[in-house]
């Protein structure tokens, strides 16, 4: 991810040009006041993708299934998507009509 600092002066002067950046290029924005960061500038989809990924680590049984399936994964527990879909469709043949 490509990351810029501007003052707000700079931005302002080239407000357009830099939301394009922000927008087609993913581009982040740091703006500064007296050389301090005081806000950032990210595109919808990186603020949308950010509140979804707050939201998973938000649910400790979100992250104990990942962190399980990390050390499955370091073990060598993995299949193939065929022996998935095979398991996935036997399962529903196991469901009550």
């Amino acid at each position: 991810m490509k990351k810029l600092t501007l003052t707000v002066t700079e931005f302002r002067k080239n407000l357009f040009k830099m939301l394009e950046k922000v927008d087609k290029e993913g581009v982040t924005i740091s703006l500064t006041i007296h050389g301090k960061p005081q806000w950032t500038i990210i595109s919808w989809e990186e603020y949308d993708s950010l509140l979804e990924t707050i939201d998973v680590l938000s649910d400790s049984s979100i992250v104990k299934d990942i962190e399980k399936a990390r050390k499955e994964f370091k073990a060598g527990k993995t299949m193939t998507l065929a022996e998935f879909r095979r398991k996935l469709n036997s399962a529903k043949n196991d469901l009550p009509n």
